[in-house]
């Protein structure tokens, strides 16, 4: 487990740093900048976090017995594409729900949600879990929604503690590695709740 928390960490770096160069270098092309920060970002975002799902594996689950995962792929055509896709969907469809899309990180809580639950529907068969359950009840909802908004919070303070020097790092980059420092915990919340009725 230990080891897939170092990966996102670093994974996250790295998508710091690239978000830092795309955001400069797509500042002043209008559409290259929209498909870099609606489309290319968030899917490396979620790269940072499908690394923690996978190499955090079975123990993202709070268990330490079950198939191996290359067991999981090979028990049906396509599931690695499935992954990427769930990635690309939310990242295009959660901006155009207006309300939803209010909620600070939904995006990238989502994609990890999403795909920790297929990656569950795929294992609980192979433990004798034949009806799993994906919704885990409000309270595990809402304190990842309450992680979100305070890495939101975070932000906002960061930015203002940065608004008047030269060195900022920028507010979206800001408020990026705040979304991202938050996920890993929301992401463990939710898995363990998920590993719970295996």
């Amino acid at each position: 487990m230990l080891a897939a928390v170092a990966a996102y960490l670093v994974a996250s770096l790295l998508v710091l740093r690239i978000e830092a160069k795309a955001l400069a270098s797509t500042e002043n092309v209008p559409v290259v900048g929209w498909m870099t920060e609606r489309v290319y970002l968030p899917l490396l975002r979620y790269a940072a976090v499908l690394t923690l799902l996978l190499i955090g594996y079975p123990e993202i689950f709070g268990i330490g017995n079950a198939p191996p995962l290359e067991t999981l792929f090979e028990a049906g055509s396509g599931r690695f594409d499935l992954l990427i896709n769930i990635g690309l969907v939310v990242c295009l469809a959660l901006p155009l729900i207006p309300l939803v899309n209010q909620v600070p990180g939904i995006i990238l809580t989502a994609q990890a949600i999403l795909t920790a639950c297929v990656i569950l529907s795929w294992l609980a068969p192979q433990l004798g879990v034949e009806d799993p359950k994906y919704f885990m009840g409000w309270p595990v909802v809402l304190a990842v929604i309450a992680l979100n908004f305070l890495a939101y919070l975070m932000g906002r303070a960061l930015m203002a503690l940065f608004a008047d020097t030269r060195r900022s790092p920028g507010p979206a980059l800001i408020m990026d590695s705040m979304r991202l420092l938050a996920e890993l915990p929301a992401v463990l919340i939710y898995t363990f709740a998920l590993g719970r009725q295996l």
